[in-house]
This record gives C-alpha cells, structure tokens and sequence, in this order.
C-alpha cells in the first residue's frame, strides 16, 4: 500500500506524532489527491467521504517512533518511522466503495486540520465484513536518514 504524503500534515507528524490528535477518515474514488493544492480535510471530505450512517471517522492509536540508526558505510540505512495500530472502522454498510484511506491531524475543524496522507484502497461497505486497513509495514509515515561520515 504506497501513499501520497501532503507536506504540511507530515511536517506535524515529524513534530509531535505522539502528542497531537491523528484520525482516519475513508473517502471514495471521487477524489484523486493533489498535494501541491490540498492542505485540509476540508478541501477533500466534502463530497468524497462515505455517508452511509454506519460511518464514522476514527482516531490514531498506538502512535510510536521508530528510530533505526544509520548502518551502511556511507551514512544511509536509518530512518524514522511513524508508526501506529491499524486503523479499524467496524462493520461498515451502504454499498459505499472506499477508494482512500486518509490520515489527518485533528485540530478543532475540517478547515484547520491538516492533511497528512492518503492510501489507496478498494474495500465495498457490503455490511459483512469489519472494515481494517494494514498499513505500509514502516507506519503511514516514514523518514530516511543519512548520517555525514564519521558520526556514527
């Protein structure tokens, strides 16, 4: 499952992925992310999110840091992974299809909270079964590292 990262939501993620408010939202093929031009769920849900009343958004869990430090000879092979529990938004019904799996920092609005990535899926609300995504095996957000030579 490869993403699309929205620059300004990942820059809150590298800030306080542990401490701030991360939720899930589920948005169908309408939408086609454009991260140079959406910055808030507020630009997206509206018209592209799932309306059956079965649906609702869902909080971040189990947020951690994973932190691999550099072993290659020329400082490369670490990285900073963002990682959580994947989502899981219960038994979702209406016939809806999820095309994306969206991940947003929650603030107070739609309209001040930040885009953060978008997953592509293909799950059918048929009613039947409970709808959970796995993610990427780094975490929905992750940063390569390279270290100059000589500091490790």
């Amino acid at each position: 499952m490869s993403g699309v990262l929205f620059p300004n939501g990942v820059d809150k993620v590298v800030r306080n992925w542990t401490g701030d408010t991360f939720e899930w939202a589920l948005l169908a093929g309408t939408w086609t992310p454009n991260p140079t031009f959406e910055q808030w769920v507020a630009d997206v849900a509206p018209g592209n999110e799932l309306t059956d009343a079965s649906y609702s958004r869902q909080a971040l869990t189990g947020a951690v840091v994973n932190i691999t430090l550099p072993t290659l000879p020329d400082g490369t092979g670490g990285g900073l992974a963002y990682d959580c529990d994947d989502p899981a938004f219960g038994v979702l019904s209406g016939a809806e299809v999820a095309a994306w799996l969206v991940l947003y920092r929650l603030v107070t609005t739609d309209a001040d909270s930040e885009l953060v990535a978008a997953f592509p899926c293909a799950y059918t609300a048929d009613g039947v079964t409970a709808a959970t995504f796995v993610l990427p095996a780094l975490g929905p957000v992750s940063v390569a590292l390279a270290c100059p030579s000589g500091f490790y």
